[in-house]
């Protein structure tokens, strides 16, 4: 799995978080250090995927991803490409933390991993 936070120079996010190979091991934290985030695009790319991956983010430093209620869930069909534009940003739901992860099961249970890399990229900034 790669992960990188990118500092952009951008008139909507000041910030990318990018994983290269989301998974139920997930992003942990990439709000470490700051207050809130507005988050402007989500694009989750499911193509090498022959089932449903289930993209969820959650308000915790390290979720237990198979025990943890996420806060925000998208499903991403088998062999697509999702892009989540928040008109305005999603405003004040991430709060000191924010960690994201990438199963094949829907709601709470579950931490099986996409059997091919799905590529994760969050645009965001400090707000």
């Amino acid at each position: 799995m790669t992960q990188a936070i990118k500092t952009l120079t951008s008139q909507v996010g000041a910030y990318l978080v990018e994983d290269t190979d989301c998974n139920g091991t997930g992003y942990i934290d990439f709000l470490t250090g700051k207050t809130t985030i507005t988050i402007y695009q989500i694009e989750i790319d499911n193509t090498a995927n022959s089932a449903t991956s289930y993209f969820k983010m959650w308000v915790a430093a390290a979720p237990t991803v198979n025990t943890d209620a996420p806060d925000l869930q998208i499903p991403v069909l088998a062999g697509k490409k999702v892009t989540v534009n928040c008109i305005g940003g999603l405003d004040g739901v991430f709060t000191v933390r924010a960690s994201m992860a990438c199963v094949q099961e829907a709601g709470t249970g579950g931490n099986t991993n996409p059997t091919s890399p799905v590529i994760v990229r969050v645009l965001y900034d400090f707000t």
